[in-house]
């Protein structure tokens, strides 16, 4: 907009000096048409504040949205979170037809921006908790797991990286952390780890199972053991801003040597990294009142916990103090007396007295080394067998080793049913043959020895719905994968699918020779849908690539005669029964549904209309007639 700077140079060029209006305006810099214009109103022999400006506010434009404003307004009073899509979608039920935005932007002035609750800072007092969380951090040379730990009223840090994040290199880090800050919090705060907690149960109103060793090791150091609820990271969040800090200042943008550079530019973490609000000297403590060095915490105990038999190794293996430890009363001075930190501080944890290992600690021990899980839990309940006297030192150790071994099957048993994705588990003994008369128990007997599958055979179920068929193909699989052979269950309708996505995807061969690797495959309910073409073909595909390589256990519904109609072409149902009868045990189920067992006259029913109405004799015939 022009002022009354312009109007007056151009007043002066033109009446003053004699100018032309093109060259005044030229040299002014305004339009020769605005110019003329002011000229022929007089504007410029009028003052600027003289003048009322001629812009305000534009009238309002009616919009195609009007006459749904009062709807828009009434739903948002009745139901204010509404949102405006769903606004939207009524609108457009009632005959709008606007654009989004305009009613995006009328909802927007309608409703109220929400109200943003204050983040509520948590702080402890000195020396009552510290967090402790790994940070996995990606290294030129692999993988290290960085052992933070940061207590939470001074946010003293302390930081090693490590090989690995199990319960060993956990007890070991700490151990180093207690012997660098001279004593012990009274709580550490820890994520869901697994050497932590092995279930927790509070989300549905149970509580936390604890792993047995963190809880005496923490036992030993007199702390006691606090860990997050799911979802609720920011409980640590103390823990999680230095974690931040490793990933993205810490370890960008520099070179480490090796192990032992990154550990010893680890150390002087504290002091070069700035990510905390609290001051720090030099050493990574914090300066001044700040420091809770000693205040809560007992000194740690002189000897370290036995909790495993070897301890971790940390990327440079060196164990004890940082280089810049210092006595648990601050710098340049002693340890203050137990009496003057209670009256400055507060109460002080009492700290147990160390004291040898027992026989049931070493045991345990060695017995976590070794990996034996299934051993560690019985091993109370043996001991105390043994106490009594009535169990001899061989019959323990026989009964230790039988429950890791049952520990041992029944994982593996059920990492085999999950890979497996068996829809139950059945037995032999859950089969009712009484009601069945028409299975074979013998038959059914050899089979489940699983000699069919040392010599590649196959199994056919034939059979009505609900005559046991999935049942029998279940026990068999359930005891194929405890024998430790691969089991693979599908239905047919599934494997076919896959199989179609695999060769529009192009993977159709590396499927297939997925496929042909477990030891027994069950496909459940053919003849129940229909089946297309390809699929047909790729079906016969899968089933000559394991003839002779591995058995396959089929079910259906309908006898071998209607295969052809099941996958259109009477050639290759031909030959694909060829293939599986070739080395087969055919095992056909007549009888009523096991399912309508308690429904006998729909049953019975149901088995009139399946069954097709005999012909009269044609010597009856005649008579009748």
């Amino acid at each position: 907009m022009y002022g009354v700077r312009e109007r007056m140079l151009l007043r002066h060029r033109v009446e003053g000096e004699g100018r032309s209006q093109s060259a005044a305006a030229r040299e002014v810099g305004v339009n020769r048409s605005t110019l003329q214009r002011w000229i022929r109103a007089g504007l410029l022999d009028t003052e600027l504040d003289d003048i009322k400006s001629r812009y305000g506010p534009r009238p309002l434009v009616p919009t195609k949205l009007d006459p749904f404003k009062p709807l828009v307004e009434a739903r948002i009073a009745e139901f204010p979170l509404l949102t405006a899509q769903r606004l939207l979608r009524e609108c457009r039920a009632a005959g709008y037809t606007g654009s989004s935005t305009r009613l995006c932007d009328y909802v927007r002035t309608l409703r109220p921006p929400p109200v943003v609750a204050p983040v509520v800072r948590f702080e402890t007092p000195p020396g009552r908790q510290a967090q402790v969380d790994f940070a996995h951090c990606r290294l030129p040379w692999g993988t290290r797991y960085g052992l933070v730990v940061v207590l939470g009223y001074s946010r003293l840090l302390w930081v090693r990286f490590y090989r690995r994040q199990d319960l060993r290199t956990l007890v070991y880090g700490l151990e180093a952390c207690f012997t660098a800050w001279g004593g012990v919090p009274h709580e550490l705060l820890f994520d869901q780890m697994k050497s932590i907690l092995t279930r927790d149960d509070r989300l549905a109103g149970g509580g936390i199972r604890h792993n047995l060793e963190c809880l005496r090791f923490a036992r030993h150091y007199g702390f006691s053991v606090r860990v997050c609820r799911p979802y609720r990271a920011q409980t640590k969040g103390k823990v999680e801003r230095p974690i931040r800090y490793l990933r993205e200042s810490f370890l960008y943008g520099r070179t480490f040597l090796s192990d032992a550079d990154l550990n010893a530019q680890g150390r002087a973490l504290a002091g070069d990294g700035r990510q905390s609000a609290r001051p720090w000297d030099d050493e990574g403590r914090p300066r001044g009142a700040l420091r809770d060095r000693g205040a809560g915490r007992a000194p740690a105990p002189a000897e370290p916990a036995l909790s495993l038999a070897a301890p971790a190794t940390d990327a440079t293996d060196t164990p004890g103090a940082s280089p810049g430890h210092r006595a648990a009363g601050g710098r340049g001075r002693a340890a203050e007396p137990r009496d003057v930190r209670r009256a400055r501080w507060g109460r002080v944890m009492k700290r147990p007295t160390p004291t040898s290992p027992s026989l049931r600690d070493r045991l345990r021990a060695q017995l976590a080394d070794l990996k034996m899980p299934g051993a560690l839990e019985a091993l109370d309940v043996i001991l105390q067998r043994c106490d009594g006297g009535p169990l001899s030192a061989g019959d323990a150790l026989e009964q230790l080793l039988g429950a890791h071994i049952t520990l041992r099957n029944t994982r593996r048993l059920q990492t085999a049913m999950r890979s497996a994705r068996l829809p139950a588990i059945k037995t032999l003994a859950d089969f009712d043959f009484s009601f069945q008369p028409s299975v074979k128990r013998e038959q059914l007997e050899s089979l489940h020895t699983l000699g069919f599958l040392e010599r590649k055979e196959n199994v056919v179920l034939l059979g009505p719905p609900g005559v046991g068929k999935t049942h029998l193909a279940l026990l068999l699989a359930v005891a194929t994968a405890e024998s430790g052979r691969r089991v693979y269950f599908t239905t047919l309708a599934d494997l076919l699918h896959s199989l179609e996505d695999a060769q529009a995807g192009g993977r159709l061969t590396p499927r297939l020779r997925t496929l042909v690797f477990p030891s027994l495959m069950v496909i459940d309910e053919i003849g129940y849908l229909p089946i297309t073409k390809t699929g047909a073909m790729l079906f016969f595909q899968l089933l000559t690539r394991r003839y002779e390589h591995a058995s396959t256990i089929l079910t259906s519904n309908k006898g071998f005669e209607e295969w052809g109609e099941i996958f259109g072409d009477e050639i290759m149902a031909a030959a694909l029964i060829d293939r599986l009868v070739h080395h087969c045990h055919i095992v056909n189920i007549r009888g009523n549904s096991y399912r309508l067992r308690q429904h006998a006259e729909l049953a019975r029913r149901l088995q009139q209309g399946h069954t097709p109405e005999r012909r009269p004799r044609r010597q009856e015939s005649a008579t009748a007639d």
